[in-house]
């Protein structure tokens, strides 16, 4: 584990995380990409398929899906059948063709949020309404569904879009909870569509359950014509430059029509690299995914200590690797957009502005004027080396520590 505790350099490589910024010593701890090497595993698969020298176009076989299969069955439990997987580019551009391809211009999405911001422009850009649902933070700052909210948004809805594990709020959805939205949305008669992607990064004691498996459990077999959950390896192993999704839909006729619509847009053939990638991935991954993990939850339990110790309040969650922040305490001035640029202005350290992932007011200002629900709030991500999480973190307890300044 000890090559995890320093990260190869990034800049210079056309990193989006790392070069995107015109600051030249920036620390990047926004966008969910960890700085880690990939599993050994999947650079000898990478470099014997090159050595290989052809590089014609290539169709999934059924050797990704039976790898994913043995993955989701000795990891999380849960039986993945080949027959109902399909290869799709990505999470979000699945998500985006079945929405338009699934519900009529100006159909209605209910959205619980935070959430990762692209669901927003997914549902807009398909001239569809948006339906947010506030989840709501406990006491102990462990995010959860606000159950009424969410029964009344439903009704006379078309989707339910569904991040689970949570993005930002590091959620990851108990049976139990999972069961609840589920029943709201079987009754209601709308269609599931979850985003999975996060579903291997979890911390001791957490267990992650697919919505299959869940309306399983519960008997909910009207949602086999209507649910669509879709997952990659580029979070859990830190591929996202090599983009392969993987669809499960248990209806044959919805398998098609998505598969038609695939074809329509020449999305149907998968990246060479990336199908490679993929496969050695979830047939030889686990032991890195392991040493990985144990990184993040002691960059985690570091975070914690230090937001503990500064006024800031940190989400306490089952997963992923984004911790979801609230500033509104920590003495910093938050109450005007953009909080996020002005920090890393201020410190050279780059987080994600929690506007981004909501569309909800907060609250009334003294102007009484709206104020966004995310506002105050950042969402850091801890995939790094302890080292440069330690250097930001520094970095803008120096900030915090001259709180007269205004950021």
């Amino acid at each position: 584990m000890k090559e995890l505790y320093s990260v190869p350099p990034r800049r210079g490589t056309n990193s989006l995380k790392w070069d995107l910024s015109r600051q030249p010593d920036v620390l990047p701890l926004w966008v969910a990409d960890m700085d880690f090497t990939a599993p050994p595993a999947v650079l000898d698969a990478l470099q014997q398929r090159v050595s290989h020298g052809v590089f014609g176009y290539t169709i999934p076989g059924e050797s990704l899906f039976t790898a994913f299969e043995q993955w989701m069955y000795t990891r999380h439990g849960i039986d993945a059948p080949p027959a109902e997987l399909m290869y799709v580019p990505g999470v979000m551009p699945m998500l985006r063709l079945a929405l338009r391809l699934l519900v009529p211009a100006g159909g209605r999405v209910v959205v619980p949020e935070p959430v990762y911001y692209p669901f927003f422009s997914a549902v807009r850009d398909n001239d569809l309404e948006l339906v947010a649902v506030p989840l709501t933070p406990d006491p102990g700052q462990r995010w959860e569904f606000d159950f009424d909210a969410l029964e009344l948004a439903l009704q006379g809805a078309d989707v339910l879009l569904l991040c689970s594990p949570q993005n930002p709020v590091g959620r990851v959805w108990t049976s139990g909870e999972l069961s609840r939205v589920l029943g709201l949305a079987d009754a209601a008669g709308v269609t599931v569509l979850a985003d999975e992607i996060h579903q291997d990064i979890l911390f001791p004691g957490s267990r992650f359950c697919s919505v299959w498996q869940v309306a399983d459990e519960q008997g909910l077999g009207d949602l086999d014509e209507r649910m669509i959950s879709v997952t990659a390896p580029s979070k859990t192993f830190n591929i996202p430059g090599l983009p392969c999704g993987i669809a499960r839909i248990r209806s044959a006729a919805l398998r098609r029509r998505l598969s038609r619509a695939l074809e329509r847009r020449s999305l149907e053939l998968p990246n060479l690299l990336a199908l490679t990638a993929a496969e050695a991935a979830y047939r030889e991954g686990g032991p890195w995914l392991d040493q990985v993990l144990a990184v993040i939850r002691e960059n985690y339990t570091t975070l914690q200590g230090w937001a503990t110790a500064r006024g800031v309040r940190c989400a306490r969650q089952d997963g992923t690797y984004v911790v979801w922040l609230d500033f509104r305490d920590s003495g910093l001035y938050w109450q005007r957009p953009g909080f996020a640029r002005r920090l890393r202005k201020a410190c050279g350290v780059w987080l994600s502005d929690g506007e981004d992932f909501t569309t909800l007011p907060g609250h009334l200002d003294a102007d009484q004027a709206p104020v966004a629900f995310g506002r105050g709030f950042l969402r850091c991500n801890v995939a790094t080396s302890p080292a440069i999480l330690q250097d930001a973190l520094d970095r803008i307890a120096a900030v915090l520590e001259a709180t007269a300044t205004e950021v």
